[in-house]
């Protein structure tokens, strides 16, 4: 599967490292039923909702 390059760099909190996804999310997002870039851009920069 290609995976379009996000440019995050300048919001990121932290590198995101090596990413993977579930069989499920892969088949998800192959079926263009899910995009997880803003679920990712959204852990990166630090949003990660309440935590209380």
């Amino acid at each position: 599967m290609a995976l379009a390059v996000l440019n995050v760099a300048s919001q990121a909190r932290f590198a995101p490292g090596h990413l993977v996804m579930t069989c499920g999310i892969d088949a998800l997002v192959q079926q263009g039923r899910l995009n997880p870039a803003p679920y990712l851009c959204r852990h990166l920069s630090g949003d990660w909702g309440d935590l209380d």
